[in-house]
């Protein structure tokens, strides 16, 4: 898999001096991008032991604090453990983790509270989600009895230029 960091890399990050160079610089990346696509390549090679205890080692220091969260929520939501995810998701705050897990997030709102999670989606769909978000918002629709909103999902989706040339998975 395309890990960003290895178990070296985390040591060396972790045992600094909370004043150096942020997790994820030697590499040219956004700390917080990095850790999370280090998660995500993690549990997408199915190693999800080996993410969730990155995840949290992470979580364990205040500069990456929030991205070891929104990693662990990613593990636990993987493992379809939304309560777990949610728990995770509740100690960062909401527009961090919408931005850095937009799929994790609406999975643990609709799980919450789905019709407000449904409009929040729609008052939100300027923004460029993945279509994975997309997909899992719609089929959550479904699944809550809202064909309606499903089928207006499916319609802005379809009419957002953004999503054009974007292959749906």
């Amino acid at each position: 898999p395309d890990v960003l960091f290895n178990k070296s890399d985390l040591a060396e990050a972790t045992s600094v001096p909370p004043t150096s160079e942020p997790l994820g610089s030697k590499h040219g990346k956004d700390p917080d991008d990095a850790i999370l696509g280090t998660v995500r390549a993690l549990v997408s090679a199915k190693q999800l032991l080996e993410a969730r205890s990155f995840a949290l080692q992470v979580a364990d220091h205040p500069a990456t604090r929030d991205a070891g969260r929104i990693g662990a929520a990613i593990v636990a939501s993987k493992n379809r453990l939304i309560d777990l995810a949610a728990v995770y998701l509740r100690l960062v705050p909401d527009e961090k983790a919408l931005t850095l897990a937009p799929t994790e997030w609406y999975q643990v709102q609709l799980n919450l509270d789905p019709d407000a999670a449904l409009k929040h989606f729609r008052d939100s769909a300027e923004r460029h989600f993945p279509s994975a978000t997309w997909v899992l918002v719609i089929k959550g629709s479904l699944r809550h009895g809202l064909p309606g909103a499903a089928a207006e999902l499916c319609r802005l989706f379809l009419e957002n230029p953004a999503h054009a040339n974007e292959e749906c998975q």
